[in-house]
C-alpha cells in the first residue's frame, strides 16, 4: 500500500511539472488586446485582439496615419513582446486632384524598423523616413501603362483609360510627374518572447489612402 501511495506522489508530481512547463506556450498561445493612439491625442483610434498568426487588415480614412501613434500591449500571459514596422510604397498617376493609385502593381518595402520600448509592453510606432516615403518602385513606362489600364478596367473606368494614359505619354522614368510614389500599407509585427527566442504573435496592415 505504502508503495502504491509513493507511486501515486510522483505522477502527481510529474503532472505538476507538465503543467508548469506548458504555461510559457500557454501565454504565448493566447489572444493579446491591443490598443493604438494617436501620436498628438490620447484618444485611440484602434482597439482589439490579435491571436498567434493572425494577420488583420485595417483600412484608415484619409488623413488618419499610423506613424508616431502610441501601441500598447495588456494580458497576454507574462511575456514580454517587441514591434517592428516596416512601409510599403506605390505609384500612383495624378491629374491635379483625382488620382489612380496602382495598389496592385510594384511597390518598395523597407527594412523592419524597431518600435521604441521601455518595457516591452507600451511601444512608439517609427515614423517613416522621406526615402522610406517616397521610396519610387522599380518599374518601366511600359509596364506602368499596363499597370494603368488593368488598375482602371478594375475600377470600370474603361472609358477614361486612354485620357489618363495621355497624362503619361511624355513621362520618361516611373515616379517623374504627374507620377509620385507614397506609403500604401503600414505592416506593424509583434513577437512574443518565449524560452529565450523571438515567436512571430500576428500582424496588423494599416491600409493607408493614397493623396488626398
Amino acid at each position: 500500500m505504502a508503495e502504491g501511495k509513493g507511486s501515486y506522489k510522483l505522477i502527481r508530481i510529474f503532472l505538476a511539472l507538465g503543467l508548469m512547463a506548458l504555461v510559457p506556450l500557454a501565454w504565448a498561445q493566447q489572444p493579446i488586446h491591443i490598443d493604438i493612439a494617436t501620436p498628438m491625442y490620447s484618444l485611440a483610434f484602434w482597439g482589439g485582439e490579435l491571436s498567434p498568426g493572425q494577420t488583420i487588415e485595417i483600412e484608415l480614412e484619409p488623413g488618419n496615419e499610423p506613424y508616431g501613434a502610441a501601441f500598447a500591449i495588456s494580458n497576454g500571459g507574462g511575456n514580454e513582446y517587441r514591434v517592428s514596422v516596416q512601409f510599403e510604397t506605390s505609384l500612383a498617376v495624378g491629374a491635379e486632384g483625382p488620382h489612380i493609385d496602382l495598389l496592385d502593381f510594384k511597390h518598395c518595402l523597407s527594412d523592419w524598423v524597431p518600435a521604441r520600448t521601455r518595457d516591452g509592453r507600451s511601444f512608439g510606432l517609427p515614423i517613416p523616413t522621406d526615402a522610406q516615403r517616397d521610396c519610387v518602385p522599380e518599374a518601366t513606362m511600359p509596364e506602368v501603362r499596363k499597370a494603368l489600364r488593368v488598375q482602371m478596367t478594375k475600377m470600370g473606368m474603361q472609358d477614361s483609360v486612354d485620357e489618363w494614359l495621355s497624362f503619361i505619354r511624355n513621362v520618361k522614368r516611373a515616379g517623374n510627374e504627374p507620377m509620385y510614389a507614397g506609403i500604401s500599407r503600414v505592416f506593424v509585427r509583434v513577437e512574443a518572447k518565449r524560452d529565450g527566442e523571438w515567436k512571430a504573435q500576428g500582424t496588423i496592415v494599416f491600409v493607408v489612402p493614397m493623396g488626398c
